[in-house]
């Protein structure tokens, strides 16, 4: 099955879900990632090149730890599951700066003119091969980021502001971020936002681990069992992205395909 091919279902308080179990990538999954891939990384109307683009990335991925490395690729896998789904990605794939601070939130994409935040966590296989603990680190990730309790960022809504014109957002966009990062300065004023007030995607995505000793089959992502994860959730609105990634090789090789072509 195909990354679009992917419907989104619903259950427990009316929240969506996308379900995806990746083995192996489809002609149509790659096809949809060249054809992409240059505006996720790099914003719209981009004048790069798209194989010194998947070069830097390549080489990007390579630098970095295992765990920073499967984060990256699944970050990569929910944008293009997204994109598929219609929405429009205002946010820089990376950070603007490589070894600036942690920008903020993971991302921020728009559905019409709804306005959703993103938290991508990845973990290798574990923790009774379920997506309890990704989900949990997801959404405490951004309702801390909200509510002013991760001091290790500055204002969330301002690196939010400096992706979407990066991005070359809509004007009407970069207002309203404009007007919530004045309006949540932290960070001077004890003045803060709250996950309440927000609509919020969750992704969560397991990996097994490279000694071939689990398979995706393992990894419970059942409806009812996620049911389970998000029960104590606020968010205004809320989709839970669950991906089980057999291995993130299959993303580097094709990679290496579209540097070569």
């Amino acid at each position: 099955m195909s990354i679009s091919d992917i419907e989104f279902e619903r259950s427990e308080k009316h929240y969506r879900y996308l379900r995806l179990a990746i083995e192996q990538l489809s002609e149509t999954d790659k096809t949809f990632i060249k054809e992409n891939l240059l505006t996720i990384i790099s914003g719209r109307e981009s004048s790069l090149s798209l194989k010194e683009e998947a070069r830097e990335l390549l080489n990007y991925l390579g630098r970095i730890d295992i765990n920073k490395r499967n984060g990256a690729i699944a970050e990569l896998v929910v944008i293009c599951l997204l994109r598929t789904k219609g929405f429009s990605q205002e946010y820089c794939f990376r950070n603007l700066e490589e070894n600036s601070a942690k920008k903020g939130f993971d991302g921020l994409v728009l559905e019409g003119e709804k306005f959703w935040l993103l938290e991508s966590k990845s973990s290798q296989i574990g923790h009774n091969n379920s997506h309890r603990n990704t989900v949990y680190r997801a959404y405490k990730g951004l309702e801390k980021q909200l509510s002013g309790k991760n001091e290790k960022i500055n204002n969330p809504w301002r690196n939010a502001y400096n992706h979407t014109k990066i991005a070359q957002s809509p004007h009407s966009l970069v207002k309203r971020i404009a007007k919530l990062s004045t309006n949540y300065t932290n960070y001077t004023n004890g003045d803060y936002s709250k996950i309440e007030d927000n609509n919020v995607i969750i992704g969560s995505t397991i990996i097994p681990d490279k000694r071939g000793n689990h398979h995706i089959n393992e990894i419970n992502f059942e409806i009812s069992t996620l049911n389970n994860f998000i029960k104590n959730h606020k968010s205004k609105d809320e989709i839970i992205i669950a991906i089980n990634l057999q291995t993130i090789e299959m993303f580097l090789e094709y990679l290496e395909e579209i540097i070569d072509e």
